[in-house]
Parts: structure tokens; C-alpha cells; sequence
């Protein structure tokens, strides 16, 4: 898929994408869909949550490193949200970044993360602080797959 384009079909060349419009990506995913379920939904959580978070809140030295190799088709995302005791409710996470000098050291536990065995990128959330109510504020961590002490998982 990623040779024909279909990663990039929602972002523009600039970003290593088709061009191609939210339509037209809707539509890709459900003929996908239709062919193979399994295949319809890695392939939409590896657009729609490992690559649209960069490029819609990602900076533009983010986009040219992250999101280019994703777009482009030559690298994979993903996206990890869910955990063993609290499922997809992001109010739930109880994964940690602790800032450590000019980086965050994450500890926690994610679960069924779809495609994250065979991605470059992945989107990590986790809590980096809370608010004066004590409630947590939740961040968005790149994590690039090899990236020195980035992050430590099993496959299962």
C-alpha cells in the first residue's frame, strides 16, 4: 500500500503524501475494509492515529522527521493509547513521563497496540503533569522503534 500511495492519500506532497483529501481517504479505508477487515482497520490506525497526530499538532521539524517516511509509505505508526486496567479511557492512563534534563523518561504498560510491532513510529501518551485540581495532563510522546533508551517492550 505504501508504494501506491494509499499512507499519504490525507496529507500533502510536502509531507511525503498523495494530496489526496478526507474523502477520498474515507473511501479508501472502507474498499480496504470491504476486502479485509483486519487489513481496513491497521491500515486506518496507521494514517488516522499514527500519522495525523503529526500532522495536525506536530512541528514542522516533526512533520520533515516523523511524518515524511510515514506518508511516504516507506515507514509504519502507531498509536499507544490503551492499557491492562484501563482500556482506551485516557483518563485512565497511568503510564508516567518524568522530565529527566532535556528528556522524559516514560514508564507504564501498553496493550494491544495495533500495528506496533512493525512500526518505526509510535505515538506514546502518557501523564507528564497535573493540574491544580491534582487531575492528570496527559502528553504525546514520538517514539522512534531503536531510539537509545527510548523505550524497552516485549512482544507477546
Amino acid at each position: 500500500m505504501g508504494e501506491l500511495g494509499f499512507m499519504g492519500i490525507p496529507f500533502p506532497e510536502k509531507y511525503g503524501g498523495s494530496g489526496g483529501d478526507t474523502i477520498s481517504y474515507a473511501l479508501a479505508v472502507e474498499e480496504i475494509g470491504k476486502q479485509c477487515g483486519s487489513t481496513g482497520l491497521s491500515y486506518a490506525a496507521a494514517v488516522s492515529l499514527g500519522a495525523s497526530p503529526l500532522y495536525y499538532f506536530g512541528t514542522e521539524e516533526q512533520k520533515m522527521d516523523h511524518l515524511v517516511p510515514l506518508a511516504s509509505g516507506t515507514a509504519l505508526g502507531s498509536f499507544g493509547l490503551t492499557e491492562p486496567n484501563a482500556g482506551s479511557d485516557a483518563k485512565g492512563t497511568k503510564t508516567k513521563a518524568v522530565k529527566d534534563g532535556q528528556e522524559y523518561v516514560i514508564s507504564g504498560e501498553k496493550c494491544w497496540i495495533t500495528n506496533a510491532n512493525f512500526a518505526r513510529t509510535i505515538i506514546v501518551t502518557a501523564v507528564s503533569d497535573y493540574d491544580e485540581n491534582g487531575r492528570p495532563i496527559i502528553s504525546a510522546f514520538i517514539v522512534e522503534k531503536g531510539q537509545k533508551r527510548a523505550v524497552h517492550y516485549k512482544s507477546i
